[in-house]
Order: structure tokens, then sequence, then C-alpha cells
């Protein structure tokens, strides 16, 4: 019988040894902790987020995605289900799934620098470089440390022959970024 346990200490030691199994690149003690977390407590959206990462990283994608969902499904607040699913979905070269998760994503989750950089990246494999150019300032506005957003917005330009609107955004590279 599954139970839903409050007690977040409880909840929380298998999915942190799932998550540093994951990170040291142990994954079967990852899948093994997280099989035996559902088996006593109900999984949850952050279980199953875990899962699914453990299973992109080891190219189990149908897995992952299936995990992936089951989190989203349990946890839609969470803005990290989503991402990687996008994320697993551009990996398999499926643009045209990942993108409506993106859009949505970020009109949720207005603040969330991640779904940005990824739309960013999927409209340039897209073919958008003035959508990716429009993404990139978004994502300069929100982070203004984020120097990779900023060179991107000198970069696009520069690629699409536009070499004139390139130069201002090369000027404040060298002043922001000495």
């Amino acid at each position: 019988k599954k139970v839903s346990l409050q007690s977040s200490s409880f909840i929380d030691l298998p999915l942190k040894f799932s998550e540093i199994y994951l990170q040291t690149s142990r994954e079967k003690l990852a899948i093994q902790t997280l099989e035996k977390f559902h088996v006593e407590t109900a999984p949850t959206s952050e279980s199953l987020y875990i899962q699914g990462r453990v299973y992109t990283k080891i190219g189990d994608y149908e897995k992952a995605e299936t995990s992936f969902l089951e989190a989203i499904n349990l946890g839609p607040e969470n803005p990290y289900p989503k991402l990687h699913l996008a994320a697993l979905f551009i990996q398999q070269a499926r643009h045209e799934e990942a993108y409506p998760i993106l859009l949505s994503l970020t009109e949720q989750n207005q603040q969330f620098v991640p779904g940005y950089e990824l739309l960013a990246k999927l409209e340039l494999q897209r073919g958008q470089p003035t959508r990716a150019l429009d993404v990139y300032r978004r994502l300069y506005q929100l982070d203004s440390s984020n120097v990779n957003a900023l060179y991107m917005q000198g970069f696009i330009p520069l690629m699409s022959d536009r070499p004139d609107e390139s130069m201002p955004v090369a000027e404040q590279l060298l002043v922001e970024f000495p």
C-alpha cells in the first residue's frame, strides 16, 4: 500500500540521494532508490522529475518523457519538468513539440531565465534569428550579468549580414565585461 507522508525529512532523503547518484554518474543506484521510493510512498513531481533526468542521461528517452509528463501532471507549477521535457524533445530533433512547451513556460513563468535560454537556442535552430534576438534581449533584461545573452545580441545581426547592428553591442560588451 502506497502512503503519502507529509514528513519532508522522510521524503527529502531518498530524493537527495537520487540527485547525488545522478550527479556522480551512478544512474543505476538513482533508479533503484527512486523505484524503492515510489513503492514506499506516492510518486511526487520532484521524484518523477529526477527520474526523468536519470532516464535522459542513460538514453532511455521514452521513460524520460513519461517521467517528465507525470511530473508535470503532479506539479504543474514547477517549471523544471517542462524545461527538461522541451530539452528532451530538442535533443531528439522534435522542435515542433518543444516550441509550444517553451512558449507556454516563458509566458507562465516570466522571470524563469532557463526557459528563455532554451527558447532562444531553439529559435536559432528553427531558423528564426529575429525571434531569437528578441528572446536574448528579454533574457538580458532579466539577467544583466548574462554575458551570453548580450553577446548573442551582437552575434545574430553579424551572422545575418547586419554588422552595423553589432557594433553598439560589441562596445557595450567591452564596457560591461572588460
